[in-house]
């Protein structure tokens, strides 16, 4: 690549790079490369995220290590999909939610407020297809399935998530009331319904005849 243009940037691409293990691991491998003089310029994060992950501040500690080493960055595809990675249901098949299109255009917000803050650090960044028709999150992980993930609806209108990414102040300043749903700092909230269930009668409790597994597993996770 040097021989053909020797202002090529050299890139290692990957993806899940705000993950703290394969950001360990990520730094463990640059490293390596670096002493060996290898030829490394940049690092492209594979950006496939969703509205549950990952935190911000993950990000943005995975930049902070490539820039100690050094290094540039090109946001090499971005999408943001309605479901978590784990979530194999199909339970938007028939439109968008509102408060989904909303909670997603913050998520891109979020994201452009902090690729702004390391611009100094940033090559480029790369949206991975815009159209939520041919997105390939509608058929990763689940085959066949409806998702919303680019700025372009089906119906070739311009998303609330293409507002986000183009005028980020705005949209924080008319959805800010809700930001804090997909915050960084959102609270655990557990809901527990019991029926005429006393302290004595879990497992935890010493109870040897009720099995309740589960509930000794919360009490045991504090």
């Amino acid at each position: 690549a040097r021989e053909a243009d020797p202002d090529a940037l050299l890139c290692y691409n990957d993806y899940s790079l705000a993950s703290p293990d394969k950001r360990n691991k990520l730094e463990k491998l640059l490293k390596g490369l670096i002493e060996k003089e290898t030829p490394v310029d940049m690092v492209g994060f594979q950006s496939h995220y969703s509205l549950y992950w990952p935190a911000i501040k993950e990000v943005r500690k995975s930049l902070a290590m490539v820039d100690d080493l050094g290094l540039r960055v090109a946001i090499s595809e971005i999408d943001i999909s309605l479901y978590k990675v784990t979530d194999k249901s199909k339970k938007y098949e028939d439109r968008l939610p509102e408060d989904l299109e909303i909670l997603q255009g913050l998520r891109y917000a979020e994201l452009m407020t902090l690729y702004t803050e390391w611009s100094h650090l940033i090559e480029r960044i790369t949206f991975w297809d815009i159209f939520d028709a041919s997105n390939w999150r509608n058929y990763w992980p689940v085959e066949d399935r409806t998702d919303y993930a680019g700025l372009i609806s089906r119906d070739n209108r311009a998303k609330l998530a293409m507002s986000a990414v183009l005028d980020r102040y705005a949209y924080l300043k008319k959805y800010g009331d809700i930001k804090q749903l997909v915050s960084d700092e959102r609270p655990d909230i557990f809901f527990y319904l019991a029926d005429d269930q006393n302290y004595w009668d879990y497992g935890f409790a010493g109870n040897e005849t009720i099995m309740t597994p589960n509930a000794d597993r919360l009490a045991a996770e504090g």
